[in-house]
């Protein structure tokens, strides 16, 4: 009984991977550009052209939709108790940290992302805050630009978290600082 009532509520969970919705698997603003770029063009100077704003195109979906949205299912998930899934959101956080680093190159292609993780920390539990203070730590590591600023909002909400309780939260957080002061 327990089980077909979980069953029914990861169904309506938009986060969960075997969502039947379909509207989540192909979002109508990805499936619109999806659209527009298939159209076929006349000459090869055009297909350059073209394909330059495809290309800039995709980047920009990427940098506004599907990394937020894969991170934000990292972050909801990896408050799980089952080591088999933290092991494997684990994986794929890393993995998804090493192509945004490769794909996204300036703060405005990561807005973003970074609206994303503060948000996740403002109302997240400790495994949530050490992954998004995780994520800036690598963001400010690759990133040449301060992507959070002395009066940044987001700044005195780290600061606020330092927890003693929580060593390895702390920790992360007392790392960040350190980059920051740099």
């Amino acid at each position: 009984m327990k089980e077909s009532a979980l069953d029914e509520s990861k169904q309506d969970d938009p986060f969960f991977y075997g969502s039947q919705d379909e509207s989540l698997k192909n979002p109508p603003s990805m499936s619109l550009k999806i659209e527009e770029e298939k159209g076929t063009h006349s000459s090869d100077e055009e297909e350059s052209k073209e394909g330059g704003k495809a290309k800039d195109s995709m980047m920009r979906e990427l940098g506004e939709y599907l990394f937020p949205d894969m991170l934000q299912c990292i972050l909801y998930y990896i408050n799980t108790e089952n080591s088999d899934l933290v092991t494997k959101l684990h994986k794929i956080n890393t993995s998804l940290q090493k192509l945004v680093m490769k794909v996204l190159k300036n703060k405005e292609e990561l807005e973003p992302i970074l609206i994303s993780l503060r948000s996740s920390f403002i109302r997240g539990k400790v495994k949530t805050k050490e992954i998004a203070i995780d994520w800036f730590t690598e963001l400010f590591k690759h990133y040449s630009d301060k992507l959070l600023s002395k009066e940044d909002e987001i700044l005195s909400n780290i600061i606020q978290s330092i927890n003693f309780k929580e060593n390895k939260l702390t920790e992360s957080v007392l790392q960040l600082l350190c980059l920051m002061s740099c």
